[in-house]
């Protein structure tokens, strides 16, 4: 009764073992996609530039200097530097260029940001490739 229902509905043993066996592929072609994308995004990827704020100095409600350093990536990159105020509003902003010559080198840059009210802190928001 078993082989008649099975062979009615197209559920027959030969046909669940080819849709087995085509499942089993699809995933293994998952698994292998993902080692792929995985290997790309974690050797061959650009890596972006490294950086660390050293210091700052508020000059003047319109004036302040952020001295970071920074470690060029895979190219050339720019890198956000801010000046907050103390209810920790952006009240400075400026964009630096960082060259990726010479690869690996930590660079240090001193930037002075024009500000629109007396900032508490200057630091590096972010780095990001060009």
């Amino acid at each position: 009764m078993d082989d008649y229902l099975a062979e009615r509905y197209g559920r027959t043993k030969v046909r669940a073992a080819q849709d087995r066996r085509r499942w089993i592929i699809v995933a293994a072609l998952l698994v292998l996609a993902f080692l792929l994308w995985s290997i790309y995004t974690n050797f061959f990827m650009p890596r972006p530039p490294v950086f660390a704020t050293t210091g700052f100095v508020i000059e003047s409600p319109q004036r302040a200097t952020v001295t970071f350093e920074v470690t060029p990536g895979s190219g050339d990159g720019v890198c956000a530097v801010q000046v907050l105020s103390q209810s920790y509003a952006v009240v400075g902003y400026r964009e630096v260029a960082v060259d990726s010559e010479p690869a690996g080198k930590k660079q240090t840059r001193t930037v002075a940001i024009n500000t629109t009210e007396l900032g508490v802190s200057g630091l590096v928001d972010k780095c990001w490739l060009k």
